[in-house]
């Protein structure tokens, strides 16, 4: 049941998100080692990510066919939506410099004259103060068109296209994966901070076997999936497995976020608050089927979603998982 946003995921920060995705959960906040991002810098941060995921979803598709042309292709998509947002970007690069560990302040200084850079050439192409305030405002979501931002924009397309290859150049100072192994570090440490990445739990340890396999329909296999610890199950009748996912992050902002983007149905008697909704909604994979819960319980926030072929698990079976979860994970 993988989806493209696995590999949108491993596109969109590289080996920095295989970083932030292996921090053990009672290392990725420890006191003493790096500043709390603020309030603004988190949200710039849970931005940010949103942005470079769905620039990494969009050059995703052109990795088919020849690989010299499919990188070239997928070059230019990355430089085509960097580009046009350009005026989001230098906003939210210039909140999380100021807003995050010192470590970071020279890898987001270099990313927001990058997009500075951006921004001044959408300036040179006839767009207006008005338009380009607009576009540093954008409310990015993971259902977001991409193409249809550039189409609203409204530019010539030879006009853009000049303009993304002036750009092109510009792409080496806002390139996440050459960042330094510290910055790696701290901008993984930001991420679990700010509850955008999950943090590393023992997910044998999180979701017994026997519990996995209550909700699967039979015995099930556990791996770390890019930060989720999935389960899955049986297929039965050459269909797909059934499939278990675990999330846990270190922030009750994690819960604001999801909760609030997927306007769950609101669930008694399990942590601090919860919700569910429709849908498969773990960090490294989506799908249409299944159901999935949001817990927060103090400054954590578990996820747990299920797919389970035609028959959708019960909220009854999420709770139970999300609270064994909730008694576990911090000793993971």
């Amino acid at each position: 049941m993988r989806s493209l946003k696995s590999r949108a995921l491993a596109t969109a920060i590289g080996t920095v998100l295989a970083a932030g995705a292996s921090l053990p959960a009672a290392s990725a906040m420890r006191q003493g080692e790096a500043p709390v991002p603020t309030r603004a810098a988190c949200d710039a941060f849970a931005d940010y990510f949103q942005v470079e995921y769905l620039v990494a979803f969009a050059s995703a598709f052109a990795g088919f066919g020849d690989k010299k042309k499919a990188t070239d292709t997928a070059a230019e998509i990355r430089d085509t939506f960097h580009l046009i947002l350009s005026p989001k970007l230098e906003l939210v690069t210039g909140t999380l410099a100021d807003g995050t560990d010192a470590v970071l302040h020279k890898l987001f200084v270099r990313q927001a004259k990058g997009f500075a850079r951006g921004v001044a050439l959408l300036a040179r192409v006839g767009l207006t103060n008005e338009q380009i305030q607009a576009l540093s405002e954008l409310d990015l979501k993971p259902e977001t068109d991409l193409q249809q931002v550039i189409g609203d924009v409204n530019l010539d397309k030879q006009e853009l296209k000049r303009s993304v290859k002036k750009f092109a150049p510009s792409s080496k100072d806002i390139d996440l994966n050459r960042a330094t192994p510290k910055e790696q570090r701290a901008f993984s440490a930001a991420g679990s901070a700010c509850g955008v990445f999950p943090v590393g739990v023992n997910c044998a340890r999180v979701v017994t076997p026997d519990e996995a396999a209550a909700v699967l329909g039979g015995e099930a296999t556990t791996k770390n999936q890019d930060g989720t610890c999935t389960y899955a199950g049986p297929a039965a009748n050459g269909g797909d497995a059934p499939e278990l996912a675990v999330d846990v992050y270190q922030s009750s902002l994690a819960f604001d976020r999801l909760s609030t983007s997927a306007q769950g149905e609101s669930v008694p008697g399990v942590g601090d608050a919860a919700a569910v909704v429709d849908g498969f909604n773990a960090f490294s994979s989506t799908n249409t089927c299944g159901r999935t819960l949001f817990v927060k319980q103090a400054e954590q926030t578990v996820v747990v979603a299920a797919c389970t072929g035609d028959t959708l698990p019960s909220t009854d079976a999420l709770t139970g998982i999300a609270t064994n979860v909730l008694a576990r994970s911090g000793q993971a």
